[in-house]
């Protein structure tokens, strides 16, 4: 069926008002109640992970509420620098034969990591 002006601004997939007999469209976001920081956080417990060191910034602040709501399986550890982050994970690992994580926020704060 080709699309005519009357039903394009009717149709809800181009953000118009659905009509009232049309189901309810839920995000997957909706759906699940997680969102991507919610999957990766619930990845690194299912590896064991129990530490995460990292500079709190806005670019992360999505992961660092979902560390937040595991606080019971999984420890957030905050510096002041992200090559620190990245050093303090590096003993980690070396010392403890786990799996080290660093997280840096977005920007220029990401160069330092590289230990």
């Amino acid at each position: 069926m080709e699309k005519t002006k009357a039903n394009l601004f009717t149709d809800p997939a181009h953000g118009a008002d659905a009509p009232a007999n049309a189901p309810e469209v839920k995000t997957a976001k909706e759906k699940s109640g997680m969102n991507t920081a919610d999957v990766l956080v619930d990845k690194l417990v299912a590896w064991d992970v129990s530490l995460v060191f990292t500079v709190i910034g806005d670019g992360v602040n999505h992961i660092t509420e979902a560390l937040r709501k595991r606080k019971d399986k999984i420890r957030l550890i905050t510096t002041r620098h992200e090559e620190a982050a990245a050093f303090m994970a590096s003993g980690y690992a070396k010392y403890t034969g786990r799996l080290g994580v660093c997280m840096g926020t977005t920007g220029p704060g990401g160069c330092p990591i590289r230990c």
